[in-house]
């Protein structure tokens, strides 16, 4: 049985927060960690309480950063009345120290943390985000392996950037599209499109210079098959960047 599937929805910092016909939790991506430790913010508004702080850049390397950039993020918390923090920065071995340090300080002051797979094992406790771009397999069966490893924490990372691939394409890298250029090969190729079952992301594909090209792109029913997925698995939410579904038409909601 599928459950109400909390949204957190990601959008610009110059931007005022969406508003939409149903809850989500903000997420202003308008934080960034500098390499000797200091927390950086686009914009001055005040941010919904409630909301997750993003935060991406590059993890500083020195403990002593790591401790004041932590300083940083719980007072920053405090002040926005935050709910906790996403980690974007870079992956890296530092960038795993200071998952493992905020981890800990968050997780005393009972704020939630949400990390990309990579940093788990610095931070065992914390929200994980799967991302929803495949190279093999199916969207479900990734998710459910996810599951089993990681339990009720796992948050389903919507990446719904339209990306065009080369066939074959053995490493599984392909080009990221805007909606414009989608647009543009749509009408150029006359493309049929079609629904992925194991992708849940519309697909199409043409010939041009003897070669296969296949694009993998989403709308608003392909989001919504998304979403009905995480709930019906029981995740523990939803991430969407705002940027990249505001532009569908018919809208998402």
């Amino acid at each position: 049985m599928s459950h109400a599937l909390p949204l957190f929805l990601a959008y610009a910092p110059a931007a005022p927060a969406p508003t939409l016909p149903r809850p989500f939790t903000p997420v202003p991506m308008a934080y960034q960690a500098a390499p000797d430790g200091q927390l950086l913010r686009a914009g001055e508004n005040t941010l919904p309480a409630g909301s997750v702080l993003l935060v991406g850049g590059t993890a500083p390397a020195a403990p002593t950063g790591r401790g004041w950039f932590c300083r940083q993020v719980l007072a920053e918390c405090r002040r926005q009345q935050a709910a906790g923090v996403l980690a974007n920065w870079a992956e890296t071995p530092a960038g795993q120290a200071l998952a493992q340090e905020l981890a800990g300080a968050l997780e005393k002051r009972h704020l939630s943390f949400t990390v990309p797979e990579a940093f788990t094992p610095s931070a065992p406790s914390a929200q994980v985000l799967i991302s929803s771009q495949l190279s093999g397999g199916t969207l479900r069966g990734r998710i459910r392996e996810a599951l089993e490893r990681y339990g009720s924490r796992v948050v389903l990372a919507l990446e719904c950037s339209p990306c065009a691939f080369v066939l074959p394409c053995p490493d599984g890298q392909g080009t990221m599209l805007t909606l414009p250029e989608l647009r543009k090969r749509f009408a150029r190729h006359r493309c049929r499109a079609w629904f992925s079952e194991d992708f849940y992301c519309q697909y199409a594909t043409y010939q041009e210079t003897e070669q296969l090209h296949l694009i993998l792109y989403d709308n608003a029913a392909s989001v919504q098959a998304k979403l009905d997925l995480a709930a019906e698995l029981g995740l523990a939410g939803a991430l969407v960047c705002w940027e990249e579904i505001s532009g569908f038409q018919p809208p998402v909601w």
